[in-house]
């Protein structure tokens, strides 16, 4: 259970620095000739992202807190451990997903104004989501 756990800490901090070099794109690479015009876009963005969320907060509970709790009372389980892990990336990854519709927005020319809050989203939901090894929680 050891280096599984040890493995999902480097995942993680491969995601936050992929979240890094997402930001790093869009301040010097990207820079788009034509500005996004309107909200509709930016809005059915948002709703998709927010949509993410809650997908992601129901796959947290169901994929990660509910086989933490078994592999505490059960650490040999394999099936349990593998849930548990794959759990954790999906989570990741839901979270990426908000930094990765701030980045499709600056892509197709949104502003700084309407990006940030989908990459602050996306950090803090990284942040807020760390691995936590089973066998200490519980």
């Amino acid at each position: 259970m050891k280096v599984v756990f040890l493995r999902l800490r480097i995942i993680h901090a491969l995601f936050v620095f992929t979240w890094i070099a997402f930001l790093l794109i869009t301040i010097y690479i990207i820079h788009p000739a034509d500005k996004l015009e309107g909200m509709t876009l930016p809005l059915a963005f948002g709703v998709a992202a927010l949509s993410g969320i809650s997908v992601a907060q129901t796959v947290r509970q169901k994929m990660v807190v509910a086989p933490a709790e078994e592999l505490a009372r059960q650490p040999d389980n394999a099936a349990l451990l593998q849930r548990w892990f794959t759990g954790n990336i999906v989570q990741f990854a839901f979270a990426e997903s908000i930094t990765l519709v701030g980045l499709s927005l600056r892509l197709l020319g949104a502003s700084w104004t309407v990006a940030a809050p989908f990459f602050a989203v996306g950090l803090l939901l990284l942040l807020l989501s760390p691995p936590s090894d089973p066998s200490k929680k519980f």
